[in-house]
């Protein structure tokens, strides 16, 4: 796999996993920052949240795999020269 392939999954996985935490911490922050609710908040506030991020976390290996298939065998292709 070339090196320019390999460093775009790389980036790829990498910012959504640190947008998948980013969301889940603010959303964590704005349930505890609520007077009425304080820390109950902060467990129920983000609990959709980290179902969807679990939803992309399975896309994301989804997509991981499909895309490290499709370079692998662009690497490894053979065109033996016959029509």
């Amino acid at each position: 796999m070339p090196t320019s392939t390999a460093a775009t999954l790389t980036i790829r996985l990498s910012a959504n996993i640190f947008a998948d935490h980013l969301v889940a911490s603010v959303m964590r922050g704005l349930g505890e920052s609520l007077p009425v609710v304080g820390a109950i908040g902060a467990v129920v506030l983000p609990l959709p949240f980290y179902f969807l991020g679990l939803l992309v976390c399975f896309l994301q290996a989804f997509v991981f795999t499909l895309l490290s298939t499709i370079y692998i065998g662009l690497a490894v292709a053979h065109d033996d020269g016959h029509h």
